[in-house]
Formats: C-alpha cells, sequence, structure tokens
C-alpha cells in the first residue's frame, strides 16, 4: 500500500482531490497497515475515493431519501495532515447537500 487514495467521478462534484493517510510507521499516529477496499451496495451508493495503487474503492457516499452516510475503508484520522482531513470531512458534509 501506498497510502494515496484519489476521488473519482461521481454525482457529488464536490468530492475531489487526492489525500495521504499513513501507512507506515511513524511518530505522528498509527499506521493503517490493511485499510478495507467497500463496494457500494445499491443504487443509491457510489463509489467516491479509490486506492491510487490498484484501483480498489476505497470509499462509497450513501445518499437516500431519509439518511445519508460516508464510508472509508480507512480511519479518518489517519489522513496525514489536519488541513486536508478538515477539506474531506468539509467535503464529505458538502455532498449531502447536492
Amino acid at each position: 500500500m501506498t497510502g494515496h487514495i484519489k476521488a473519482v467521478p461521481s454525482p457529488f462534484p464536490s468530492l475531489t482531490g487526492h489525500y495521504q493517510y499513513y501507512h507506515e510507521l511513524n511518530s505522528e499516529s498509527y499506521v493503517v497497515e490493511h485499510p478495507d477496499a467497500i463496494e457500494p451496495a445499491d443504487n443509491h451508493a457510489f463509489t467516491v475515493f479509490r486506492y491510487s495503487e490498484n484501483n480498489l474503492s476505497a470509499g462509497i457516499l450513501y445518499k437516500g431519501e431519509k439518511y445519508g452516510t460516508c464510508i472509508l475503508g480507512f480511519p479518518v484520522e489517519s489522513i496525514r495532515d489536519q488541513e486536508s482531513r478538515n477539506r474531506l470531512i468539509k467535503n464529505i458534509m458538502k455532498a449531502w447537500e447536492e
């Protein structure tokens, strides 16, 4: 694993960019050794992030009539820098308004 994820085309234009998570031992955060891949289960859920090295789905966003959720295959707190972490969370929140 390289620790890189990328936003992919989806119905949610606010979800853009590339992000890095901790995938090796370091002094800043715990290491994500085995991130999960997750696929959408119905037509209201979409892959919104993929791992750069293998193109597996790194995150999905579901937007239903009564609720929405975003499931990531890695812990959000493992994003390497606070600015990127904040941007990711902000953009996920904006996606439910689109």
